[in-house]
């Protein structure tokens, strides 16, 4: 009798192997996905925060409004006056109609200090607020 080929359970040996192969990378690559998106929400938020720091610099109006109270500045208005690029959301949509930057300035020793809350919130329903800069 020849005996060639495979019997059903060394088959289902290696079927049963492949797939937990498999499951072991679909969790790392999930992973990677959830870590990147994290990320770009973490580098659009630093971006907002650039954005305003220059746009509080360089507009005079903002810097006579902060002598009295907190600034909120809308990203759209960040958009609008180039000081910053549009923002993708990596989960699809877009980050700027509700995301905004309060900004407040403190005075002691004869030094101003800024405090920038950036407040990110897109349209995948992600929301986060940041505050700048972190300590």
């Amino acid at each position: 009798m020849n005996n060639r080929g495979f019997t059903l359970v060394e088959v289902i040996a290696v079927i049963a192997i492949i797939g937990i192969l498999l499951s072991i990378v679909v969790v790392a690559v999930t992973k990677n996905t959830a870590d990147s998106k994290k990320q770009a929400y973490e580098a659009m938020e630093t971006s907002i925060y650039n954005a305003a720091n220059n746009y509080v610099i360089e507009e005079n109006s903002v810097q006579d409004d902060l002598n009295n109270n907190n600034v909120q500045i809308p990203v759209d208005q960040l958009l609008d006056n180039n000081y910053l690029d549009r923002l993708v959301d990596p989960n699809h949509g877009e980050c700027t109609n509700d995301s905004y930057v309060r900004v407040s300035k403190n005075t002691s020793n004869g030094l101003d200090e800024y405090k920038y809350y950036v407040h990110l919130e897109c349209s995948s329903g992600y929301k986060n607020d940041r505050i700048f800069p972190e300590n």
